[in-house]
């Protein structure tokens, strides 16, 4: 018989940056109406069985966004006896939480010496973790928290006769720390 109607229901959802999972229906003609489900955004995973034959349901997860607002789809394709039909479900998604820090990076004397840094946030609600991945430099101030903030750190003296690098890591970003060695040179 095939189908003589494909939709979904609902057509769109509204959800929040964090990961969640939804589910929409798949309303067909009948039972015998074939379909099956794809989903067109890497963000969007179909759970449940990719096919389907009849009235039924769509599960799918949906990860979480750290990003600005997406949009992504999944397509739902059948049979008519006029030709293929589609129906799309829509997902609206929420942006994540999008940290700048400012400046990125600062250049220390071979002294050493107390710097910071701002943690500028998008959601006052988003937290964030702070994160020294070189033993030169040490946070001195709180190494986690919620909302803007100011990230304090002291830079060791060196006494190496080169330049070294280390960071500082604030969730997904990177605060780099470039240390003057000891030795200058100059051509005359």
């Amino acid at each position: 018989e095939g189908c003589f109607f494909l939709n979904v229901e609902p057509e769109s959802i509204n959800v929040a940056s964090t990961a969640t999972g939804t589910e929409f229906s798949v309303l067909t003609s009948g039972e015998t109406c074939q379909w099956s489900v794809v989903s067109n955004d890497a963000f969007i995973t179909i759970v449940s069985d990719a096919d389907g034959e009849g009235n039924g349901t769509v599960e799918i997860l949906i990860a979480e966004n750290i990003g600005a607002a997406r949009t992504g789809t999944v397509t739902v394709t059948g049979e008519t006896a006029d030709g293929p039909v589609a129906a799309v479900f829509t997902v609206n998604q929420e942006a994540g939480c999008v940290l700048v820090l400012d400046p990125s990076g600062v250049s220390a004397p071979a002294e050493g010496g107390d710097f910071s840094f701002a943690i500028e946030l998008n959601d006052q609600d988003c937290d964030w973790t702070a994160e020294s991945n070189d033993a030169f430099i040490t946070i001195t101030s709180a190494t986690s928290g919620t909302g803007d903030s100011i990230v304090e750190l002291t830079v060791a003296a060196t006494d190496a006769d080169f330049e070294r690098v280390g960071t500082v890591t604030v969730n997904d970003q990177v605060f780099t720390v470039t240390q003057a060695g000891r030795c200058t040179f100059s051509v005359e």
